[in-house]
């Protein structure tokens, strides 16, 4: 099934490329490389497909496990600190080159009047702690003659936010495979997947969020496991919260794990999970001067644009809920950011209709991570178009393609069969986002 979906994903974007248009927007950007640069790609994303390529992309897996599990604490820290580093040289040298994607003239017209009136809810209603790092990083940029801040501060909190997804996204599959090299391979598909392109000095206010909503989902896993803390989960919520208030999408993942223990009566834990988001939400509404009756109305007013059920205003509506360009949309922005989520995300939903006992373990639980974004990216109005909106959407698709993949894992079991299958898929992921990645960075 990961070898079929392959090649149709290597035809439908090499047919995409030659004949670029709307309809085909999630797989397009071959069209707008030069030529030998689609011939290159498409090359690697076939070889992909070849049981020679994956024997020796397993074997090079294997070393690199070794590698890693040879070190002591001390040079595993340094090896972090060079991959992160080495993370931080990529997606610099490929950083976004122009910034007409979602609202990024926008924002990096905004970040200096923010920073001017200390205001910082007023200009990022929806993302006010982004807004205050955002806003921090400005000024490094002017105190060191930056030539322009704002520029530097958005390109910078991307690529640290970036930086920080490396050891999130290993720390994230480590329930999710036992085996180094699947390991490995599952760290490539989850961190080149389309989405990435929000840490390449990526304009907008959305990278940071998204590497806290992997942190989150990594601390549910744990928590879920019986390893982690209901404190810890519940102040990260708070963070990713104010970070993009977008994300009190996924408090049903919260609130599974708390109701969790209170059906096993563990009242310490979640008195202090309670009481501890309490605080972290109180310090960061006073440490952003952000009053709850402004934050409540922010959600009020920003909350979200549905779709209509028929008939558009002819403005901000450009089809209704059950139109085919919506359905096209939505097929684009997965293909986009995670191209196999539609195949292994089915599977995942599929698996709510089977009785409990033959439920692969977990599969509630990724249905409740996956669901709440599912209904939101069929519901919203993208009022800018969603190949332009993609950057909102693209945490949510990231997270669909993640719950997919989580009930594969646990569907298919520990095999060679379905370690190959995570490399096919890891590889020709990494060689879609690539392309993606060069059309941004030529600008």
């Amino acid at each position: 099934m990961i070898s079929r979906t392959g090649l149709a994903l290597l035809v439908f974007v090499g047919l995409a490329g030659a004949f670029p248009s709307a309809v085909n927007w999630g797989g397009h950007f071959w069209g707008f490389l030069p030529l030998p640069v689609p011939i290159v790609l498409g090359i690697l994303m076939a070889s992909a497909l070849l049981p020679a390529v994956q024997d020796g992309v397993l074997a090079f897996l294997q070393r690199c496990g070794v590698l890693f599990s040879s070190q002591t604490r001390l040079r595993a820290m340094l090896l972090w600190v060079v991959l992160c580093a080495a993370a931080g040289v990529l997606f610099w040298a490929f950083r976004q080159r122009t910034f007409f994607l979602g609202d990024g003239y926008l924002v990096l017209r905004t970040l200096p009047v923010a920073v001017a009136s200390g205001d910082i809810p007023a200009s990022f209603p929806t993302a006010p702690f982004t807004g205050l790092l955002a806003a921090f990083l400005f000024q490094v940029s002017r105190s060191i003659g930056a030539a322009d801040p704002a520029l530097a501060a958005w390109q910078a909190l991307s690529i640290l936010s970036g930086m920080a997804a490396v050891p999130v996204v290993w720390t994230l599959t480590r329930p999710l495979a036992a085996d180094v090299r699947e390991r490995l391979a599952l760290s490539v598909l989850i961190g080149g997947s389309g989405a990435a392109m929000l840490f390449f000095g990526y304009v907008e206010t959305y990278a940071p969020a998204f590497v806290m909503l992997l942190a989150f989902i990594a601390a549910a896993q744990r928590v879920r496991e019986g390893h982690g803390s209901l404190l810890t989960l519940s102040v990260l919520f708070v963070v990713l919260v104010f970070l993009h208030v977008g994300m009190a999408l996924f408090a049903p993942v919260l609130l599974l794990l708390l109701g969790g223990a209170a059906r096993g009566k563990r009242w310490k834990d979640l008195a202090v999970a309670v009481l501890g988001s309490a605080v972290a939400a109180a310090l960061i509404l006073v440490l952003l001067s952000y009053s709850p009756a402004r934050l409540l109305a922010t959600f009020l007013r920003d909350g979200g644009s549905f779709l209509p059920l028929r008939g558009t205003d002819g403005w901000n509506e450009s089809y209704t809920l059950f139109s085919l360009w919506h359905w096209i949309d939505l097929l684009n922005l997965h293909l986009l950011v995670s191209p196999f989520a539609l195949v292994l995300a089915g599977g995942l939903f599929a698996g709510a209709l089977v009785p409990a006992r033959y439920r692969p373990p977990g599969t509630f639980f990724w249905i409740v991570v996956a669901g709440p974004p599912v209904l939101w990216l069929f519901l919203n109005n993208f009022e800018l178009g969603l190949s332009r909106d993609w950057d909102l959407a693209a945490p949510c698709a990231a997270v669909i393609g993640l719950g997919g993949l989580a009930g594969w894992l646990a569907m298919m079991g520990p095999s060679e069969t379905r370690t190959r299958g995570v490399v096919v898929m890891a590889l020709i992921t990494l060689v879609h986002t690539a392309g993606w990645g060069g059309v941004n960075a030529r600008g």
